[in-house]
């Protein structure tokens, strides 16, 4: 009786050892199936060429200039990696603060991204704007969490000194310059703000002793703060802030000085240490949007303190203030789009500059959507640029001063025209432009400017 017990349980633990295995297999080939279906590989390859001729006789950039660039995005289920990279002829020799020889991936799982090599994040147009660093980058952006987060750390510039046989510099040195910085938000959909940290520094030690402080390039310190809000105050108006408060340093060697003012700056210890060159200003940009049946409307104001400056923003002009307005609508089932817009901008808000600019901005365009390969555009603008000599500098001229009065008028349009067809694996795109640019002033100086450009865009996936 035991043994045909024994017996029994034996096959019965075989029998329910096999079915596991028979769910487990199932299982596995169901997964792997489901994983196969949601697994994608695709990319893209462009080249650009460039000839140059100069009859400049000490013109010293090499006729042709190439430049490959590429991206490749391997899906793995819920798993993203997407990687690019770029190569140009113009690495050789390079004269800017980035090499032009560049890579980087930002493999994303979910809401969580992580940036490796050559990447940029944009934590608001003051602070961080977007500026390519080498290095990490982490963001966290739940869909539906209150809280979201962004960090990074990198080199925003590369060291770089350019001298002649005997050794003189033929430009200003550069600097390694590295950053590190945070963005926190707050809210959820209809209400959001932004807490943003940037620090960044020059490293005095990246290049040549001999050439630090040469030419007025001094090894520069700063701190900026932010914060950002959107909020969606009812079904047709939403309003955008932002605000920069940013310390710059132009010269860190120099010895600490107590600031009598934004004595909450003389107790940061390393995050920033203020000096003699140190200088503190800030950044407004505010921004009202209303939304009609057919019709969109905002008006917006601007103002960038005179010597604002953010090593997160390099491109940033500053010494400005502005007030611009638009509208844009629709037609015709969406195929048809308007959009207009004017604007006033004037410089010297301290009234430090001997002169004052004034600037009035129109522009126009209309987009047009024939049907799902056809699509055409047509933008004009206007830009009047007025100098004029402030109170002061007029009492104290010799002369007439009308005759310093400057202005230029700056006349551009684009035309564009778009083919694009697109399968199950494929999507091709041709794209051709054609701009028209014409410059002149009340010194009888002008010039025109013609440009045609086609472009052809092949995007295959893999599997």
């Amino acid at each position: 009786m035991k043994q045909a017990l024994l017996t029994f349980y034996a096959m019965a633990l075989c029998m329910a050892s096999a079915f596991a295995q028979s769910k487990m297999d199932s299982l596995a080939r169901a997964q792997w199936d489901e994983l196969k279906s949601s697994s994608s590989l695709s990319g893209g390859l462009s080249i650009n060429t460039m000839y140059t001729q100069s009859t400049v006789p000490s013109q010293t950039r090499p006729p042709w200039f190439y430049m490959l660039t590429g991206n490749l995005t391997a899906t793995l289920g819920p798993l993203v990696l997407p990687f690019s990279a770029s190569i140009s002829s113009q690495d050789r020799d390079y004269t800017y603060p980035q090499p032009f020889n560049q890579f980087g991936l930002s493999p994303k799982y979910k809401y969580v991204t992580l940036h490796l090599g050559y990447r940029s994040l944009n934590f608001s147009e003051f602070t961080l704007g977007g500026t390519l660093f080498y290095g990490i980058g982490l963001e966290v952006l739940p869909p539906r969490s209150f809280v979201k987060g962004s960090v990074m750390y990198g080199r925003l510039g590369t060291a770089l000194t350019r001298t002649d046989s005997l050794g003189r510099l033929l430009q200003p040195p550069v600097y390694d310059r590295y950053g590190y910085g945070a963005k926190l938000t707050l809210g959820r959909d209809k209400h959001q703000a932004d807490l943003i940290f940037l620090s960044a520094w020059d490293d005095p030690q990246s290049i040549s002793q001999a050439y630090v402080g040469a030419e007025g390039a001094t090894p520069g310190e700063n701190l900026v703060v932010g914060l950002s809000a959107r909020n969606q105050w009812a079904d047709k108006i939403n309003t955008e802030i932002t605000y920069a408060l940013s310390a710059y340093t132009r010269d860190r060697q120099l010895p600490e000085e107590v600031l009598p003012s934004y004595t909450y700056l003389n107790n940061l210890g390393s995050l920033f240490t203020p000096n003699p060159s140190s200088k503190y200003n800030g950044a407004f940009n505010g921004r009202l949007n209303y939304s009609g049946e057919r019709a969109q409307y905002n008006l917006s104001y601007r103002r960038i303190g005179p010597e604002y400056q953010s090593m997160g923003a390099v491109f940033l002009t500053n010494d400005l203030e502005d007030i611009t307005g638009g509208v844009g609508w629709t037609m015709w089932q969406n195929k048809l789009a308007l959009h207009l817009s004017a604007g006033l901008q004037y410089n010297n808000l301290d009234g430090q500059q001997l002169s004052q600019n004034e600037r009035t901005v129109g522009s126009a365009g209309v987009n047009y959507t024939a049907n799902e390969h056809w699509n055409f555009g047509l933008n004009v603008a206007n830009f009047n640029s007025s100098s004029e000599l402030t109170s002061f500098t007029r009492q104290s001229f010799d002369g007439n001063p009308d005759s310093l009065f400057f202005l230029q008028v700056n006349s551009n349009a684009t035309l564009n025209a778009g083919y694009q067809t697109s399968r199950n694996d494929k999507n091709h795109s041709v794209n051709s432009v054609l701009s028209y640019q014409e410059t002149y002033d009340n010194q009888g100086n002008s010039s025109n400017f013609y440009k045609i450009e086609i472009s052809y865009f092949d995007k295959i996936a893999f599997f």
